[in-house]
């Protein structure tokens, strides 16, 4: 009976990662492409982008503190509610203005559940990659998916699938999560109360957290166009991006192994150096070939790797009492490098070419490592097992 019970936990602590990850993915994965084939320019994709990110800079951090005092479990539900309420409208928007707002209200619903998933993660009974995986699974799912529906049936399917499964992943995380006792939320209550003093070392660090998402997120929003741009069919991008999602599988298996026993330092560093080498080779390489190996080798294995790495230098830093304000800050902060990224790229796209775009999102990389290199981050905490 005890197997039995922990089997079901285990189902359902899993399909609420998966199904997350897939509606991200297929809101945020087609987007520019979807905007771009309704004739608006790539710099009004990136001002309804940037709308939505700056409204996210404010609000995520603000929920997050909420969510930090009372819990997930009704964030949650009412952030899936209103997302696929949103989506389902934003599907069939013919107004620039509706469609702005709509975007904006979906991105800072999944903003703010991003943090509170990936927390979740490493607070489960279950070692955090055989629960993580299957995030990048439905990660992975969901950008096929959303290629699929997009070239065989129509841009709008896409959305409505997004939709639909937004009201799952609802009930799937209304079963997941528990309910905090009385006591525990008032004594929460109360500590987070208090003032949260940061230290000065977060802020150096969120530094590099604005320029290492001024390229990630810029770079993401513009893929799909990009790879089309390159000779790539849309359904064909999606492949290629659904294959790269695997490669994650063996970071949330193994990274763990070497994240909790390397410097927070030299795992940051790693993690910039990787990136400024897949945005250099889009930037001076037309090649397929090497587009496609820097695309499945590098792509989502970054992305991945900064998320856990992000959480243990979180966890180094602030106190357990706080994290999830300082985890929703940082989001907010990656909403705001998304803006400037995405504000000028765009502009640079329409101009120039996405040469000049990957060199500006290359050099945001540089600045991020030059920062890096002079942080004293904390020493290594032997003590400190978060994924192992």
């Amino acid at each position: 009976m005890d197997n039995q019970y922990i089997s079901r936990k285990y189902i359902t602590c899993a399909s609420s990662f998966f199904l997350f990850f897939m509606i991200r993915i297929l809101f945020s994965s087609l987007v520019s492409v979807f905007l771009l084939d309704q004739g608006y320019s790539a710099l009004i994709v990136s001002i309804v982008s940037a709308i939505a990110l700056v409204a996210s800079f404010f609000a995520v951090p603000i929920i997050g503190k909420q969510t930090d005092i009372y819990g997930a479990k009704n964030a949650s539900t009412l952030l899936l509610i209103i997302s696929g309420l949103a989506g389902l409208v934003f599907a069939f928007s013919k107004n620039l203005l509706l469609t702005g707002i709509l975007y904006c209200v979906v991105i800072i619903c999944i903003n703010t559940l991003h943090p509170i998933i990936e927390k979740q993660a490493t607070q489960t009974d279950f070692n955090y990659g055989s629960v993580r995986i299957w995030g990048t699974l439905g990660n992975a799912v969901g950008t096929q998916l959303g290629g699929i529906l997009y070239q065989y049936i129509s841009p709008q399917s896409v959305y409505i699938a997004f939709a639909i499964a937004s009201v799952i992943t609802w009930q799937v995380l209304d079963k997941t999560s528990k309910k905090p006792k009385t006591s525990v939320r008032n004594d929460k209550s109360m500590q987070n109360k208090r003032s949260l003093k940061l230290p000065a070392l977060f802020f150096l660090y969120v530094v590099v957290v604005f320029f290492f998402y001024a390229a990630l997120d810029s770079k993401t929003l513009y893929l799909t166009a990009f790879l089309k741009e390159s000779g790539f069919s849309v359904n064909g991008a999606s492949t290629l991006l659904f294959f790269a999602s695997l490669f994650e599988i063996p970071v949330v298996l193994f990274g763990g192994l070497l994240i909790d026993k390397l410097s927070s330092k030299l795992l940051v560093l790693s993690c910039l150096i990787l990136l400024g080498i897949q945005l250099s080779i889009y930037a001076y390489f037309s090649s397929q070939s090497i587009i496609i190996i820097a695309t499945l080798t590098i792509n989502s294995v970054v992305s991945m790797l900064f998320i856990m790495i992000n959480m243990k230098v979180i966890n180094e830093i602030i106190d357990s009492n706080h994290q999830l304000t300082a985890l929703t800050a940082t989001t907010g902060v990656r909403s705001l490098a998304a803006v400037i990224g995405q504000t000028i790229g765009g502009r640079l796209i329409d101009l120039y070419s996405y040469c000049h775009f990957f060199i500006l999102l290359s050099s945001f990389i540089l600045l991020a490592i030059l920062l890096t290199l002079v942080i004293k981050f904390p020493r290594r905490n032997n003590n400190l097992h978060l994924y192992t």
